[in-house]
């Protein structure tokens, strides 16, 4: 939720008696495997019981997972109907990102599991296949938001693209 960004909030103020719960299961699961697991089948719960989202934002939702690679904001706001104004306004309140940042996040997301599984060679055509105007383009994109460049990227498992080795 836009409300929320930039700021620290207890879980326990968003989600109620619950969390304590959540934290007592976490807490005394057998592995960190099982305990995500758990966190992942409680936010799975809480999303069924989740109100609808905008139509606006499941459509442009919609068009911008048909082609993570190529998704961009300006074609699916005309679509839309609505002006940019209200498109960014809209889909920020339901999905709590901007457009842009989203297709950003989401551009970035599909690239990994790709990476994951062997490390290209051939940095121009992983940018131009992931929807990057240019190498730099995509350094620039891994660095800020994974913190470090493609090429010192190190997935754990290739089947777990999100999660890599801390050094040290």
């Amino acid at each position: 939720l836009p409300a929320l960004r930039n700021r620290t909030e207890l879980l326990e103020d968003l989600w109620g008696p619950a969390v304590r719960t959540l934290h007592e299961r976490l807490r005394a699961a057998a592995s960190p495997q099982q305990a995500l697991r758990i966190a992942h089948d409680h936010l799975l719960q809480r999303l069924m019981g989740a109100v609808a989202t905008d139509p606006l934002a499941a459509f442009a939702l919609g068009a911008f997972h048909r082609d993570p690679a190529c998704a961009e904001v300006g074609p699916v706001q005309r679509a839309s109907g609505s002006t940019p104004a209200q498109f960014i306004r809209r889909f920020e309140q339901a999905v709590g990102l901007t457009p842009k940042r989203y297709t950003r996040v989401l551009r970035f997301g599909a690239l990994l599991p790709a990476l994951a599984r062997g490390a290209p060679r051939d940095w121009a055509r992983v940018a131009a296949g992931g929807g990057y105007a240019d190498q730099s383009h995509l350094v620039r994109e891994f660095r800020q938001l994974a913190g470090m460049t493609p090429g010192a990227y190190r997935p754990v498992r290739a089947d777990q693209p999100t999660h890599v080795a801390l050094p040290g």
